[in-house]
């Protein structure tokens, strides 16, 4: 749903277009936008050397390695400086700390700790990326954000406050909001 809601932000009768995808993982957000957009270029950012290695597997594997710039460090710190981006992902940790030993095993102990736990009230890494619009999105820019279940209120009280303008939310089959989209008024 994130990919749908950020393929929605992007004009597909203008060519070109920069995106960058925080927190990339193994790369499954930006490379899918980039199957879709063929104009598209895209920055993938993670704290993880390893989630990059196999985020560049993954892209070359699907045709896309010339269009990502794959870059370690921690959330917009390697894109700092570089021209605003018309489009921002990020499938960022948004658990709450004391609720990651709860979460099912097949969940719990597959994902690395770093990729689930999101701070006390788990939108730390988030409102901090929010935080960041003004540097990191051209105006009129979207930034797409997958956030936990009840957090998208939080995170709409936030860009009212900020240069964001008012969110869009989308539920997951479920019922449950998990997708904000933000645009840079």
């Amino acid at each position: 749903m994130l990919v749908e809601e950020a393929l929605e932000c992007l004009d597909p009768e203008r060519s070109g277009g920069r995106g960058v995808d925080i927190g990339t993982g193994s790369g499954a957000i930006p490379i899918a936008l980039l199957r879709e957009r063929p104009t598209l270029s895209m920055d993938a950012v993670d704290l993880s050397v390893e989630a990059l290695e196999v985020a560049d597997r993954n892209a070359r594997r699907h045709g896309v390695g010339e269009r990502i710039r794959f870059l370690h460090g921690h959330l917009d710190e390697p894109v700092r400086g570089e021209p605003p981006y018309d489009l921002v992902t990020a499938n960022l940790p948004y658990i709450p700390t004391d609720e990651v030993a709860t979460l099912p095993t097949g969940v719990r102990d597959f994902e690395p700790r770093l990729a689930l736990d999101g701070g006390a009230d788990g939108l730390g890494l988030l409102a901090s990326l929010m935080a960041r619009a003004d540097s990191l999105l051209a105006p009129g820019g979207a930034m797409v954000l997958e956030v936990g279940i009840g957090q998208a209120a939080a995170l709409s009280r936030m860009a009212e406050t900020s240069s964001l303008g008012p969110a869009r939310v989308r539920k997951d089959y479920s019922g449950n909001e998990r997708v904000v989209v933000l645009r840079r008024r």
